[in-house]
């Protein structure tokens, strides 16, 4: 059985043969995120440990730097369950759960005006696509969109997986984002809530351990291009 363990003041054992690959955002002329683009898929391993500290010489992999430096990655992340936490923003057609303590920044939901304002009004079907994928590619499972009429929740068809997120130039720092309902044991041996989107803290920087909270964008590497709106949120 697929499994991500955290190993307390070290890295994350992922075991069950978890297929790894890279994600970058694609993004459109005016720099907000539309797709995901995956490469670099990585040979099939029974299991592997990925860095949780950030300063790893073999990213994403763990090389035990985190023993040279005494991390210690303690979790503090509110384990309340997702549908308790969120709050649930109603549209005419298209609504979405929304738990704002999720978020890590990766801003497809501010495409055409956000999709907070998207939903406040009724959406044609093309409208309604739109809306619907913005909300989709969200990695950390912030939001989630559920069909106004039918109330069924509308999540992404994603098999058990893990990416390694390269945001605009950060390599070596974006999130683990965790596919497809693998369960996460912490440290303290206890699993969290298992869902289909959630992105992990590989920075070591997160205040929201073991979970990433965007902390990685506030060192921003050179070859950011500014001025993208990176770090809007509502």
């Amino acid at each position: 059985m697929s499994e991500v363990t955290i190993i307390r003041s070290g890295p994350y054992l992922v075991q069950g043969s978890v297929p790894l690959d890279h994600a970058r955002a694609l993004v459109n002329l005016l720099h907000f995120p539309i797709s995901w683009k995956f490469f670099h898929s990585y040979p099939v391993q029974i299991s592997y440990a990925l860095c949780r500290c950030g300063q790893t010489k073999t990213p994403p992999f763990c090389d035990g730097s985190h023993q040279k430096i005494a991390f210690s990655g303690d979790e503090v992340a509110d384990t309340t369950p997702f549908n308790e936490a969120m709050k649930m923003i109603e549209g005419p057609t298209l609504s979405m759960k929304d738990l704002k303590s999720l978020c890590v920044y990766a801003n497809f939901c501010n495409i055409n005006h956000n999709v907070w304002n998207q939903i406040a009004r009724p959406l044609d079907k093309k409208r309604y696509h739109q809306a619907l994928k913005a909300i989709q590619h969200c990695p950390s499972g912030r939001l989630v969109p559920v069909d106004t009429q039918s109330k069924t929740v509308l999540e992404p068809d994603h098999v058990p997986s893990i990416s390694i997120i390269e945001e605009n130039g950060y390599i070596h720092q974006g999130a683990i984002w965790v596919k497809g309902g693998i369960p996460i044991k912490s440290s303290q041996g206890f699993y969290y809530e298992v869902r289909n989107r959630v992105t992990l803290c590989r920075c070591g920087k997160s205040s929201d351990m073991p979970f990433c909270d965007g902390k990685h964008l506030l060192n921003p590497p050179p070859s950011i291009v500014k001025g993208t709106g990176l770090l809007t949120t509502f």
